[in-house]
């Protein structure tokens, strides 16, 4: 990519990639080392990339699951290592009760990091059952989207910007939320 594309797209895009970034990962420094290494891939790029904000939102996602089960892996590994010490030590003392009661720590260890990584894993999946339904739309459903959720912007003020109604934009959500609600609940109940 030359270099002058990337730079802006650096300057304008940053800021979102990294709060992306910080919606997966929680803390400030993972989601900006996380936010770099999306911008180092995009500037390894050699094609031109037409959507920027979708692509770089996709990246950023991308490399914030990465990173979360990197950090469950990490987390679950260095707590492993350490339970095994302990029960080496318990086994020295032969002491059963101690050893369950490790056992019904690392139960609660184990069940305190699947509930922090199981809200990511939720608004990952969320996000790509909204890319799926986005997808089978026409480009001005797409467009009207873009402008609420990405922009914030009212239903008068797309309706301005696009040349139609405020109802029209309305009917338009509306439908996409209920498409959008229909895909994930029939998601969850295939699980």
């Amino acid at each position: 990519m030359e270099k002058h594309i990337f730079e802006a797209l650096y300057k304008e895009y940053f800021s979102l990639v990294f709060r992306q970034c910080l919606r997966f990962l929680r803390n400030y420094e993972d989601a900006e080392n996380a936010a770099n290494t999306v911008f180092e891939n995009l500037y390894k790029r050699d094609d031109v990339i037409f959507f920027p904000k979708s692509y770089l939102r996709r990246m950023a996602a991308n490399t914030g699951l990465k990173e979360i089960k990197k950090n469950k892996r990490e987390a679950a590994y260095v707590y492993a290592e350490a339970t095994n010490i302990s029960i080496s030590r318990l086994k020295e003392k032969g002491e059963v009760e101690i050893k369950q009661l490790l056992r019904n720590k690392m139960i609660q260890a184990n069940t305190y990091l699947n509930e922090i990584f199981d809200d990511s894993y939720d608004q990952i999946e969320a996000e790509m059952v909204i890319e799926a339904v986005l997808k089978e739309e026409d480009a001005m459903t797409k467009v009207i989207y873009s402008l609420c959720y990405h922009d914030d912007m009212t239903y008068n003020e797309i309706g301005e910007v696009i040349g139609i109604s405020k109802s029209a934009v309305e009917k338009r959500i509306r439908k996409l939320e209920k498409k959008i609600k229909q895909k994930i609940t029939g998601s969850k109940n295939e699980r």
